[in-house]
């Protein structure tokens, strides 16, 4: 009787025991359930990484945008000198970058809001002027596709990412390679959709005014064929040549006035030169770069009486292209692109020294 008895307890044990485990693990699942609900899941930071030659040294930060954070030439004395703005150790800000991607539109779309064959689109409004301003992707992260000590390889695939306002799929990627010599940035943007579609793409670098000498008074050469009339930096008509699109059609300081326009390019090709460190840089990008942005602060805006840095930008869309139909204006070339198209555009830095 009293086995019996203690069988019957040990069953009834186990059973309260099970039944326990399930209470809890129930529990369990709710309470992580209701955690996540409420907590904002982080996800994991990708560190900046170097590519690197014997005189030119860049980092990539894959989770801007896939941007430069640092792109650097090697002075004299073997230390590595910025030639494009160096962000802060550690950022979430594309604007701190030395330089970003813009895609799939370029610089400002007027209102966040696209226009495109009768329908307005919304998209996110990042700019103080409320535009939607330089894109989607320069503060997303990017996959690492392919490594080596010189060169990376590095995607972006906006179907991945459900808040992005941009009402057609594509496909981002960005190869760089360093050499000796310079830097090769090759950039590549394909429609995943199944409509034809406007899509631009653009580099935004900050290069340095001063090299390794104090007394630098960097000097530009940037044949233009026209310059935009602009409202709140967006075009209000067609491009016409004027001074200020021939004025560095031959090399000149570029001087520490404000200037923040866009221009028409027939063949991209813009020389800036450090007389006082030797240094010259040329960058050249392919056809597709039919537009460009030339941004530097005056002594005002910078704080600084040095303006430490101004920015080329190559570009293969005006800014606001595709609402130039909406907004009646003519003459403003809107690239588009078919279903499964890609758009390249190849930039490439060569730099040379005066003691080479």
């Amino acid at each position: 009787m009293w086995r019996n008895r203690s069988h019957r307890n040990s069953r009834q044990l186990r059973r309260l025991s099970f039944v326990a485990k399930k209470i809890c693990k129930s529990n369990a699942r709710e309470f992580y359930s209701r955690a996540f609900l409420v907590r904002p899941v982080y996800r994991v930071h990708m560190p900046r990484f170097e590519i690197q030659s014997d005189r030119v040294h860049a980092q990539i930060d894959p989770d801007l945008g896939a941007g430069l954070s640092d792109l650097s030439v090697c002075s004299p004395s073997g230390e590595w000198t910025p030639l494009l703005r160096r962000a802060p150790g550690w950022s979430d800000d594309p604007e701190s970058l030395g330089c970003f991607i813009m895609a799939p539109w370029t610089n400002r779309v007027r209102g966040a809001s696209l226009h495109w064959r009768g329908v307005t689109h919304a998209l996110h409004e990042n700019g103080q002027d409320g535009s939607a301003i330089h894109g989607e992707i320069r503060d997303r992260p990017w996959q690492i596709r392919h490594r080596t000590p010189q060169s990376a390889v590095l995607r972006f695939d906006s179907r991945t990412h459900n808040d992005i306002r941009f009402p057609w799929s594509f496909i981002a990627e960005a190869r760089y390679e360093v050499s000796p010599s310079g830097l090769m940035i090759d950039l590549h943007l394909t429609n995943t959709s199944t409509q034809p579609a406007p899509f631009g793409m653009g580099l935004h670098p900050y290069f340095m005014r001063r090299l390794w000498a104090d007394d630098d008074q960097v000097e530009l050469h940037l044949p233009t064929t026209g310059r935009y009339p602009l409202d709140a930096c967006i075009p209000k008509a067609a491009a016409q040549p004027d001074a200020l699109s021939a004025r560095f059609n031959d090399r000149q300081p570029l001087g520490t006035t404000r200037l923040d326009d866009l221009f028409t390019v027939d063949s991209f090709l813009a020389e800036m030169v450090w007389p006082s460190s030797g240094v010259c840089v040329r960058m050249h990008a392919s056809e597709a770069a039919d537009h460009a942005v030339l941004y530097s602060p005056s002594v005002e805006d910078s704080h600084d009486a040095s303006t430490p840095w101004f920015c080329i930008e190559p570009m293969t869309m005006a800014t606001n292209a595709a609402n130039s139909a909406h907004e009646q204006l003519e003459n403003i070339p809107v690239p588009v692109l078919e279903p499964g198209a890609t758009q390249r555009l190849q930039v490439e830095l060569v730099i040379s020294w005066t003691d080479s």
